[in-house]
This record gives structure tokens, C-alpha cells and sequence, in this order.
């Protein structure tokens, strides 16, 4: 990959033409990382800058856990791991250097969202769960998160009557090996063969990688927006067993609110604040 970002932009750079944008792919095949599409996003961004380039627009046009569409994959692709790792992939996809990015795929297929009755799978709850984020666009300061799968987003509403927390607690498999996949003898068939990636310089694994206390969150909400008026709080869960389903739905006063769940991997979570 960063072979390929340097003669890009050094060819524009050299022969005087522009780069609108640097269009890329990722998948977790290596290393099941949910932070690997920031830390490329971060060494693209460095480089397309070098060459002169600070306005041109990174888009992150295809990203999933894997790109094996075999069978063996599905279940993997359309579960509970997935939807963990795609709900920490849209938290750290906020603060990375990426102007788009599109999820491949959302059609009916093995590695989309629905199947082909338009049923959701886990994955498609996840999406769902994240857009309600929109309703809270105002971020909010959020500590206790990681960058190895506990991902955490807050936000509030522009009226102050509502505060949301998305919560996804994804973990790499214990033991994980980089997955590999060949190409189906009759798609050798009918297209050209792969290309050379030799001398393509890859996204090294990180080795920091260590969960500790992850089973679960202490959330404390601060200053809630509409000061000591009561309120109303439920929580939403995707995982093994749920889909976005509501899990809780309880009453509370007072301008904050201390909360503690049990959340094991791999799941998503969302909560939500409603001023009565």
C-alpha cells in the first residue's frame, strides 16, 4: 500500500498534475485490527501531504473485516464479531484523517447486511444503532475508551433533551492467525490473474494489543444538559443473542447519571438519555 500512495502522488507531483482525491482499500484479513484503517488512514495522509497535496481528499472506499466471500465466512461476516468490529471501526473512523468512507457491502450478499429478504443481519443492526448517533450530533468528551476495541462516541442533542452513548466492545479472537483465502477456481476462469502484491510494503500487526477489564463499563454522565430533571434511560444491545434489542428501560433525576453493565465481547450497546 504505501508503495503504491508514494508513486501516485510523487507522478502528480512530478509532472505537475492535480490529485483530487486517493482512493483505497482495507480489510482485516491480517489482523483483525478494527484501528488498522486509522493507522493506514494516518501513513496516507503523511504522505499524500509530503507530495504537496494537503487538500486532496482521502476516501476509504471499500472496508470490512474480511473479503472472503466463502461460505466459511459467513457466519463470522453477518455475526456478532463483525457488528463489534464495525461498531469500533465507525467510533475511530470520527477522529481519523478520512473525508469518506464506504462499508463493502450493503446489498444482499456474504459479506452485506441483509439477506435476500431484506432480513437485517447483525451487521445491518450495527449501521442502525450508529445512525442514531445523528440525533446527537454535538460530541461529547469521553475518557475510558481504547483503541484496541472498547470504542466509545457521546453525543447530545442540538435541543439538550437527549444524550446518546454508543459503546462497542469487540475483541481480535484469541489466537488469531492471519486469514488467507484463495480465489475460487472458476472466477480464475473467467478473470485475469491476481495481481503481484511482493513488493507491496503491508500494514505491519500491532503487538501491544492487551485486554484488561474489558468485560464490561462504569459509565458516569456529567452535567446532563437539562440540569436535575428527570429522565428517562434505555439500553439498546446487539450481540450473540440480541438484536438491538431493548434491554433496559429505567427512570433517573438529577444532573448526572453512574452506570454499570456487563459487556462482553463482542457486542454493541447503545444508550440513550431522554429528558421527560
Amino acid at each position: 500500500m504505501a508503495v503504491l500512495i508514494w508513486k501516485a502522488s510523487s507522478y502528480c507531483a512530478a509532472h505537475k498534475l492535480p490529485l483530487d482525491f486517493y482512493s483505497w482499500h482495507t480489510y482485516a484479513d491480517g489482523s483483525a485490527d478494527p484501528y488498522d484503517a486509522v493507522r493506514l488512514a494516518k501513513q496516507i495522509r503523511a504522505v499524500v501531504d509530503t507530495h504537496g497535496f494537503p487538500k486532496s481528499e482521502s476516501i476509504l472506499s471499500e472496508w470490512n473485516l474480511s473479503a472472503d466471500f466463502m461460505d466459511d465466512e459467513k457466519q463470522t461476516l453477518q455475526g456478532a464479531e463483525n457488528a463489534a468490529y464495525i461498531g469500533a471501526v465507525l467510533n475511530y473512523l470520527q477522529d481519523a484523517p478520512i473525508d469518506h468512507a464506504q462499508f463493502y457491502r450493503g446489498n444482499a450478499a456474504w459479506m452485506g447486511l441483509f439477506d435476500l429478504k431484506g432480513q437485517y443481519f447483525k451487521t445491518a443492526y450495527t449501521f442502525k444503532a450508529s445512525a442514531k448517533m445523528l440525533d446527537s450530533l454535538r460530541r461529547l468528551l469521553v475518557t475510558g475508551a481504547d483503541i484496541f476495541g472498547f470504542s466509545v462516541i457521546a453525543g447530545r442533542s442540538e435541543d439538550g433533551k437527549s444524550v446518546q452513548v454508543f459503546i462497542s466492545n469487540y475483541a481480535i479472537p484469541a489466537g488469531y492467525k492471519p486469514h488467507t483465502f484463495g480465489m475460487p477456481s472458476e472466477l480464475q476462469k473467467m478473470g485475469r490473474p491476481l495481481p503481484d502484491f511482493s513488493k507491496v510494503k503491508f500494514l505491519p500487526p500491532r503487538t501491544d494489543i492487551v485486554y484488561r477489564n474489558n468485560a464490561g463499563y462504569n459509565l458516569t454522565i456529567s452535567n446532563l444538559p437539562w440540569g436535575n430533571d428527570a429522565f428517562t434511560v434505555k439500553r439498546y444491545r446487539i450481540s450473540k443473542s440480541e438484536n438491538f434489542e431493548l434491554v433496559e428501560e429505567k427512570s433517573g433525576a438529577g444532573g448526572s447519571l453512574k452506570l454499570g453493565n456487563s459487556l462482553a465481547p463482542d457486542a454493541v450497546e447503545l444508550i440513550v438519555l431522554q429528558r421527560k
